[in-house]
Formats: C-alpha cells, sequence, structure tokens
C-alpha cells in the first residue's frame, strides 16, 4: 500500500477506529446533577487521572472480558462502570444485564438517578432511547443496540434464560449465596455471569463494591484478577509506592481488638512508622485524642526514605501514577483494581486519621467499617497471622547444611507442582524440635531417587567428621498422584506419600493408595490441624516443640513459611502461593509424629 493511499484511508475512514473511551466521554459526556450533585457538568478525570486506566478496560478492543473495581468510599467505583456502559451505548451495544442485591435499590440509584439521567442529559447517548417511551422504564430500557435490563440478582425473574453481552453487578460484596444440601446452587455472581456465554471473546463481565469478608466470592473474583494498584511518586525521593495505611491487626488470638487498636495508635505517632502518622501532641493528657490537631498534622511518609508528604502533594503525585499489578499470573483479560479513599482528591490525610481514630472507638464494628469503606479491604479476625517477624524469630546458631545435634529421624520432604518438585531435608530432634537443614526444588518427581540427587544429601554432623543422609522421606500425593506412587514403590520403602483430608477429625492416619496397579501404604492427615500446630502454635505462639531455620536462611525459605493466616469465623488457612516449602515442614511434622508412634521420638 502505498503511503499516498494510507494517508487518504487515515484522512477518510477515521469513524471506522473507535476513540479511547476516556476521550469520547470527555468530550462528550455531561454529568447531571441527579447523578453528581457535588460535581455536575462536562466529565472529566482531571482530577482522578487514574480513572483512565479503569475506562480504557471498557473499550472493546482492549481485550478485556472481566471488569473488577473495589476500593473505598468517594472513589468514583460505579461512574468508572456507568461511564464504561455510556461508551458501549455509543460504540459497541450489546444486550445488557444490570443486578444489584434488590430491585428497588437498582431502580432509585442506578436506574433513575443515574444511567436514566446520564442519558436524558446526553444527545449522544439519547438518540439511542426508543420513540416508544412505555419501552424506556425503570427497569428495562429497550436502547438501540440492544435491551438494558435491571433485576435484583436474588429476585424471582430470573436470569436464567436471558442472553447477555454485558454483566455489570453493582455492589457484589452485598450479593449472598442462599444455598441448601437439598438444593445447591452455584453463587449467583456466578449464575449471571453464566449469562454471557453466547458472547464468548466479546463479553464484558463487571463488578464494582466495596469488599467486606475475604471469602466472599466477589473478593476472591478481585484476587484471580490482576489485583492492579497505582503507584505514585514520593515528590521529594521520586520513589513510588501505593498509598496504604499500612497498619495491620497482629490477628493473634491472645490478644482482644482493644489492645491491638492501642497498639496501633501508638505506632502511629513512633518515629518509624512508614505511613500514614500525626503529631503525638495530639494525645490529651487522658489518654484521648484531639482530632482537630491530629487532622492538622496529618501527614504521609514515604515508605523508602522517610519524606514527609502533604495533602499538597497529593495532586501533583497522582497525576504521575504508574500501573502495579500485583498478581502477575493473571490474564490481562482480567482486571481488577483496588482504589483506597486516599486517592480520592476531596479526601485529606486528616481524614483519615480522623476515621480510624473515631471508627476505632467501636472496636471491631468500627474498624470493620474503616478497612471496608476507606481502605478497600475485606475484614477478618484471624486467629493465627504469621509475619516476617515470626519467621526470623525461627533462626539458630548453625548454618545451613549443617546439623547442629543427633537427630532421632533425618527426613527428605517433597511438595510437586506443575513447573517444579520443591524439597526440604529436616532433622527431627528426639525432643520434637524440627530443624531445617536444606532445601530446593528439582524438575520432575523422578529425580529424587537419581543417584546424583541421594549422593548430595550428606550433611556434617556438628562437631564431628560424620556424616548423616535422610532415612525416611515424605512425599505430597496430591499432584501427579500416579507417578508419585510408582516413585514410592520403587524407592523400597524409603519415600511414603502422604495426603491432606478435609475430612479428617484426627492428626494423621495409615492407610492404602487408591491405585489400580500398586499396592503403597498412604498416610492422611488433617490439613487444618497440622497446620495449626505447625504455623500457629509452634511459630507464631512459640509453644512446644521449635521450628528453627538455619542462621544464613535465604529468601526462598523465608517467603516460603510466610504470610499464613487462619480465619476465626470461617476456620480455614488462607491459601498462599508458593508456600512449597512451608509445605515440607508440615510433612516433616506429621513425620515426626509418626515416628514417636514408632517410639522414635520423645516429645
Amino acid at each position: 500500500m502505498s503511503s499516498r493511499i494510507a494517508a487518504f484511508m487515515r484522512e477518510d475512514f477515521q469513524f471506522s477506529v473507535a476513540p479511547s473511551v476516556t476521550r469520547w466521554c470527555e468530550e462528550n459526556i455531561v454529568l447531571p446533577a441527579k447523578m453528581a450533585p457535588a460535581s455536575a457538568g462536562p466529565f472529566s478525570i482531571r482530577r482522578r487521572p487514574m480513572m483512565r486506566s479503569i475506562l480504557e478496560c471498557g473499550h472493546p478492543q482492549s481485550g478485556v472480558r472481566s471488569l473488577t473495581i473495589t476500593g473505598g468510599s468517594q472513589t468514583l467505583k460505579t461512574t468508572c462502570s456507568i461511564m464504561v456502559l455510556a461508551y458501549r451505548i455509543a460504540h459497541s451495544p450489546m444486550p445488557t444485564l444490570i443486578l444489584g442485591n434488590s430491585e428497588d435499590w437498582l431502580r432509585v440509584e442506578i436506574s433513575e438517578k443515574r444511567l436514566a439521567a446520564l442519558i436524558e442529559e446526553n444527545t449522544c447517548l439519547r438518540v439511542h432511547k426508543p420513540y416508544d417511551r412505555t419501552k424506556f422504564r425503570s427497569l428495562y430500557m429497550e436502547m438501540s443496540g440492544g435491551p438494558i435490563v435491571f433485576e435484583g440478582i436474588n429476585s424471582d425473574t430470573s436470569t436464567s434464560g436471558s442472553t447477555q453481552g454485558i454483566v455489570w453487578i453493582c455492589e457484589a460484596a452485598k450479593v449472598k449465596h442462599h444455598d441448601s444440601e437439598q438444593a445447591p446452587e452455584a453463587h449467583p455472581i456466578k449464575l449471571a455471569f453464566e449469562r454471557t456465554k453466547e458472547f464468548r471473546g466479546l463479553e464484558l463481565q463487571m463488578m464494582d463494591f466495596s469488599p467486606n469478608t475475604p471469602n466472599h466470592l466477589a473478593w476472591k473474583t478481585y484476587e484471580r484478577g490482576t489485583q492492579t494498584h497505582f503507584n505514585v511518586p514520593c515528590p521529594h525521593c521520586g520513589h513510588y509506592f501505593p498509598f496504604e495505611f499500612e497498619v495491620r491487626r497482629t490477628g493473634e488470638e491472645d490478644e482482644d481488638l482493644e489492645s491491638i487498636l492501642e497498639a496501633e495508635q501508638d505506632r502511629a505517632v513512633s518515629d518509624t512508622y512508614r505511613s500514614l502518622i500525626w503529631s503525638p501532641d495530639a494525645r490529651r493528657v487522658d489518654g484521648t485524642w484531639d482530632i482537630a490537631r491530629v487532622r492538622e498534622s496529618a501527614r504521609f511518609i514515604c515508605p523508602k526514605n522517610g519524606c514527609e508528604i502533604s495533602d499538597d502533594h497529593k495532586p501533583g503525585m497522582i497525576e504521575k501514577y504508574e500501573e502495579h499489578h500485583r498478581n502477575a499470573s493473571a490474564a490481562m483479560s482480567d482486571r481488577s483494581f483496588r482504589i483506597p479513599s486516599f486517592y480520592a482528591p476531596k479526601v485529606s490525610f486528616g481524614d483519615m486519621a480522623k476515621e480510624f481514630l473515631e471508627k476505632g472507638d467501636l472496636l471491631s464494628t468500627g474498624l470493620q467499617n474503616f478497612y471496608n469503606s476507606w481502605l478497600g479491604l475485606p475484614w477478618s479476625v484471624l486467629s493465627y497471622n504469621v509475619t516476617e517477624k515470626h519467621i526470623l524469630a525461627l533462626k539458630g546458631v548453625y548454618a545451613r547444611g549443617v546439623i547442629p545435634s543427633k537427630p532421632a529421624l533425618l527426613m527428605l520432604l517433597a511438595d510437586p507442582g506443575e513447573k517444579a518438585t520443591h524439597w526440604a531435608v529436616i532433622a527431627a530432634m528426639p525432643n520434637g524440635d524440627l530443624f531445617y537443614i536444606d532445601w530446593g526444588s528439582v524438575v520432575a518427581e523422578k529425580e529424587l531417587l537419581s543417584p546424583e540427587f541421594l549422593r548430595a544429601r550428606q550433611y556434617y554432623l556438628a562437631g564431628t567428621n560424620e556424616k548423616l543422609y535422610p532415612v525416611v522421606g515424605y512425599i505430597d500425593s496430591s499432584w501427579n498422584t500416579e507417578e508419585v506412587y510408582d516413585i514410592c514403590q520403587r524407592s523400597g520403602g524409603f519415600l511414603w506419600p502422604v495426603k491432606g483430608d478435609p475430612r479428617a477429625v484426627g492428626t494423621w492416619n495409615e492407610t492404602r493408595a487408591a491405585s489400580r496397579t500398586m499396592d503403597v501404604r498412604l498416610y492422611t492427615y488433617s490439613d487444618t490441624q497440622l497446620k495449626d500446630e505447625f504455623y500457629g502454635r509452634r511459630i507464631q505462639r512459640k509453644k512446644g516443640p521449635r521450628i528453627v531455620i538455619p542462621v544464613d536462611a535465604d529468601f526462598e525459605l523465608l517467603h516460603g513459611l510466610s504470610a499464613q493466616q487462619k480465619d476465626r469465623q470461617t476456620g480455614l488457612w488462607k491459601r498462599v502461593p508458593q508456600d512449597h516449602l512451608g509445605d515440607c515442614g508440615k510433612y516433616a511434622l506429621l513425620g515426626s509424629q509418626i515416628g514417636r508412634a514408632a517410639g522414635l521420638l520423645a516429645f
């Protein structure tokens, strides 16, 4: 194609290329006072430039099929969704279903106050209305490119028979799953998104909400996505970081919420705190806070160099934002965003400090509202929360590859996975202490029995010339089960398969592997009880026999043991990625319990 023809096509056929969502909205959309009482007028992202990243996900050529927006109050989650929908009405119309917890709320808050008012205000949208006004109602709008239907997600008017190109769920965290053993059914959010099957590859599934608990499907959908945060530069040193409150509850059972809150407040005025702080002088003699003094002295501290940041710096920082995807494994077609209220232009640092202190006075109820509606974080009271300080406290005085004292058992533990099999050599002492000696990974499970690998698993006993080898091994059989069983059988009694059983009520049980080709002894265990003992009692609370790691433990081991949390409400441990070496320790605990039953350990 000649440059002349190309230039002609660019000039005469530009109408075939859909403009960016942000540009079109800013050039064509006027927000009515009914929809935006405090900011009526031409739509603009000038004060909230990070909206661009969210809006462009609504472009039909963006490749985005799932858009999840969660965050605090006044962060324009719903406005972003409305703008995407308005753009689609004008450029890529499809049958659309808008769902909320109740039809009454949808009719008033979403249809009448927002979408209908926006359509009436703007000619570019109004031209797509039907001439027959009976076909443009609060809960049904027969637009030229496809109908827009509003439904209560749990209403009797089922969506199961409809086909939709766009499904938008408003305030998704308020959607409840009413299930029963007599009539089991998928979560309403899943059922709603199933309506887009006929448009697969072209569909858009949108959801916005302020989170409540970490176990709700809405939050899990956010976690499955890109988990995009907006990092901003320090105005003094240029270091990029996200606006976060950064205070975290310890989650330990022996601390009540009042003591936790007090510890957080004390930390918030310390010299070493690296987030929102305020003047120590704001605390009165009686221990209460002078809120006016807190608000005027509140400032944000750069987490890199401790630079002080004021509210005046915020607009310039947000203008230079960068996207940071915390879930690197998510597909870019599955976008999710979290926006704390720090990013709202009308919310000051003082407002955030005031909300924390005043809501904190209400203990659990108030703090939950602060976490949900201001930080955009789910709230949960944790039975156990294994932090970095707990892991660093495990360090002993021996080096990696050296056994500090004579063990009762030296074990090889392995956790197979899709990309690699992680292994660890752990010594069980007569008193039940577990010492990490060595760790690493191999590509395939069968390498665990290779002569090269086994020869390298010799370790000096401290203060002697004696070399010890692992005498028994345990390997998880949840992944690549038949291959693991085969390896265990070929090991001649050295390796034994183990498997967590969610129905198990005891600590562990010996059974037979369910294999058609071999007869292998299998050890099943209660995953919850082993984690309670390993992470909760031994690591966090430092009770009972110890878990010890070498003084030169590397990041791989420290990371593999970290971030374990147990929700007190559900009694479930949170799934943590890349915790293979922690799982190896869990299998070593199981091995020590089996050894104790055989009389090899005395704890």
